[in-house]
């Protein structure tokens, strides 16, 4: 027997999105923050074969529809858990995005979605040039790091917020890593006004994000 749960969203901007559309745009999958809800679990006789175990349950809560299943039918954009792994159902075939907890560039990633879905991002968006994440990518095990944002400007170049985590992030003796980059190639004082508050703005989500989001930054953290 494999267990299997069914999680769809109620965010119309996520709804029948496929997976390059969201990770274009959001650059990460998340079942809370994307508003999924499990709308089906049980366990059933299927193949041994991962793939062609998503094939069965596809077909049987879409083309068949199962009697006791109450959602609508599994579509693009809803995830498959398989035995407490996440598969997204994309255009063609399965993404698996059960990642376990959190990485430096996955946490930057909430934080930036935080802040555009907050009413302060508009204001900031114009003297934004590019942000450009660390191709460093390392878990985080524990919670005991700051978040450091830090504000470099030139006259003649503009602006950039260097992001980096400083503190205990995993068991390494590794104790800074670098997160990304933000750019802005306005080099006006109200520019600089604006990306001085950005590092606010970035300082207070990422702190919220963590401080509610404990359970995430373990070393068994799933």
């Amino acid at each position: 027997m494999r267990s299997v749960k069914i999680f769809q969203t109620r965010k119309n901007d996520i709804r029948f999105m496929d997976h390059s559309f969201i990770m274009d745009n959001h650059g990460f999958i998340d079942l809370e923050l994307y508003e999924y809800e499990c709308v089906y679990r049980n366990e059933f006789h299927l193949s041994d074969d991962n793939l062609y175990a998503l094939e069965q349950i596809y077909e049987l809560f879409s083309i068949n529809y199962h009697h006791n299943f109450h959602g609508r039918a599994v579509n693009v954009s809803d995830i498959i858990e398989l035995d407490g792994v996440l598969y997204f159902v994309d255009n063609i075939g399965f993404k698996e995005v059960g990642s376990a907890g959190e990485t430096n560039i996955s946490l930057f990633r909430k934080v930036i979605y935080a802040i555009k879905q907050s009413s302060h991002f508009e204001q900031y968006n114009y003297c934004l040039d590019s942000i450009v994440v660390s191709e460093e990518i390392k878990k985080l095990t524990n919670y005991k790091f700051n978040f450091v944002a830090a504000l470099k400007w030139g006259t003649k170049i503009g602006g950039s917020i260097e992001c980096y985590l400083e503190g205990e992030f995993d068991d390494s003796c590794n104790h800074k890593i670098h997160v990304a980059t933000i750019n802005a190639i306005d080099t006006s004082i109200e520019s600089l006004r604006l990306m001085g508050e950005f590092v606010g703005l970035l300082t207070y989500y990422e702190n919220e994000y963590v401080n509610s989001h404990l359970d995430r930054f373990q070393s068994d953290a799933a």
